[in-house]
């Protein structure tokens, strides 16, 4: 199938400095639209929080567009260990247990999740 055709016109445009044979290497392509479109950590989450199953699509199929959300959210994080991960997880949580005023002093909302720098602050609030 011609992947061309199927991006939207955005997309096209990241792919257009790239030669035929580049074109034809789908890691390659996938990297230069995620470039083109600067995604980060708070992106990948939202879109991975937000992704719905289609009905003409295998859960399989929905497993994999997950987990490639997933994989773009790890890889912009820095989160490369387990223990990491965890930090992450915990650190949200204490977040989103945070009253309101706590969230607004430390500039911290649902649509934007903390740095390493705020949950240093966090953690010794």
């Amino acid at each position: 199938m011609r992947l061309f055709p199927q991006i939207t016109s955005k997309a096209q445009n990241a792919l257009r400095g790239l030669s035929t044979k580049e074109c034809k290497d789908y890691d390659n392509v996938k990297r230069s639209i995620l470039s083109y479109f600067k995604l980060d950590a708070n992106a990948y989450l939202t879109a991975f929080r937000r992704e719905r199953r289609t009905g003409n699509e295998t859960y399989k199929m929905w497993a994999n567009r997950l987990r490639d959300l997933q994989h773009g959210f790890l890889s912009k994080s820095g989160i490369d260990t387990f223990e990491k991960l965890s930090d992450a997880m915990l650190a949200e949580q204490v977040c989103d247990d945070l009253p309101e005023l706590e969230k607004s002093m430390f500039g911290i909302s649902r649509r934007k999740r903390q740095t390493r720098a705020q949950q240093k602050q966090i953690d010794g609030f």
